[in-house]
Formats: structure tokens, sequence, C-alpha cells
């Protein structure tokens, strides 16, 4: 069995533990049309006629620019992290013994959920949807089903690649992220596809560099007035 990370604290989210991948994978997806797909391609190539083309063009999807939200999901697995026994050890009196098991689902991995602050085992559901203020609904537009261990700005750079690729007559406009997707790989890979970022500031990372001293800004990124008041966007007081 994998051994557990270090818990984080309450409310947080697990650290990349690879150093550095974000910066690489964006290179790569500005470089690349496609990363290796598998056999999920096939569904989003049969998802795309079957539910993105007749959205767009009954007006669901914008076609002047769609505003994307991404976000990963815990999927937990009712499979046993340690397999079923396939011998008859137990009944010979045998405990313990190292004959192969039988696993359900052998590509469930020990993940993090931080929204019930627990480890679990299975599986994120990573998904790009479309918000339609009219129809009040929140519409998928990409759904990827990947390793529990992987962290949300790695499936952010993969997706918004992966939906470009297959989509390109739906231009992407806006992405909204949370404070987990927080990298400069990010906001540089939007910055070339010409998409404006709303970013969640992850209070671990401190003050930002690109923030000039000169200006106060509270513990979520809202800036402070000379006062010391938050600042309201388009508003008052």
């Amino acid at each position: 069995m994998e051994s557990l990370p270090k818990k984080p604290g309450k409310g947080k989210k697990l650290p990349n533990k690879h150093s550095g991948i974000t910066d690489k994978l964006a290179a790569y997806a500005l470089d690349h049309t496609e990363f290796p797909f598998h056999y999920e391609e096939r569904l989003q190539q049969v998802f795309r006629p079957a539910a993105l083309l007749p959205s767009l063009k009954d007006g669901l999807i914008p076609q002047d620019g769609v505003t994307l939200s991404g976000d990963g999901t815990c999927v937990h697995s009712h499979a046993s992290p340690y397999g079923h026994r396939v011998c008859s050890c137990a009944e010979k009196g045998i405990p313990g013994c190292s004959c192969k098991r039988h696993f359900s689902d052998p590509d469930a991995h020990r993940g993090r959920d931080s929204d019930e602050e627990v480890f679990y085992f299975g599986h994120t559901l990573y998904m790009l949807c479309s918000h339609n203020a009219e129809a009040r609904v929140d519409l998928p537009l990409h759904i990827r089903f990947l390793d529990a261990r992987r962290h949300d700005s790695v499936s952010a750079i993969v997706s918004l690649r992966e939906f470009r690729t297959i989509n390109p007559d739906i231009p992407v406009r806006d992405v909204c992220l949370d404070s987990a997707h927080d990298n400069y790989a990010t906001y540089g890979l939007c910055q070339k596809w010409k998409i404006r970022p709303f970013i969640d500031l992850n209070s671990n990372r401190g003050r930002p560099d690109s923030i000039p001293d000169s200006i106060s800004i509270d513990e979520d990124g809202t800036p402070l007035c000379m006062a010391g008041f938050r600042m309201v966007n388009w508003g008052v007081l």
C-alpha cells in the first residue's frame, strides 16, 4: 500500500507533489495540440456532436466566447484498496499469505478530500463547465476522469488544452478557478491564449510580487483604500 502524505491544515488542499510540473505542462500545451488522451478521447468525440454542438446551436453556449469554470471533485470508490482473496489460504489456516489478490478498481488511488477533510480511495472527476444565467443551469463542456493523486492545477492545464483542440469553434473568453490553480504557469498560458483568468489567490503563497508595495491588500486579496477600508468593485460603501 502507498503511504499517505502529511495531513494539511483545516480546509487546505494537498500541495502539488511534483515541483515545476505546471511550468512543464504549460510549455507542452503551447507546443503541442493535444496530450495523450487514451480511451476518453472517444467519449469526448461522442459528447461533442451529442451535447456541445446542439447546445451551441440553441444558444445555451455563447458563440462569441464562453466563460469556463474548472474544478475537481472526489469520486470515492466502493472497492477495497487491499483487494480480495482469490486463494484458500485462510480456510487452510494460513493467515497473511502473499498470494495474488483481485482488485475491483485497479486504477483507484488514495487522494485527499479537502471538503470532508479526510483521505479517500478513488478517483478525481475534473470538469469544465459554463453557466447559463437565463436557463439557470451549469452545462458540463469537458469531463475527465483522473487519478485521485493528481493536483487540480495539472488537470486544469490538460483540460483547457484538450477543450481548445476538440472544440476550435467554441472560443474561451474567461476561466474561473479556485486557489489550487494559483500559479504563474496558468496565468502565462491564459495570456498566450488570450483568456482572462479569474483565480482565487492562494493564501499559502503570500503577497504576489506583481502587487506594488504602495497598495495594501486584505488576506483574501481585496485591495484596501488609504483609510483601511476594503474596496468594492464598481460600488460604494
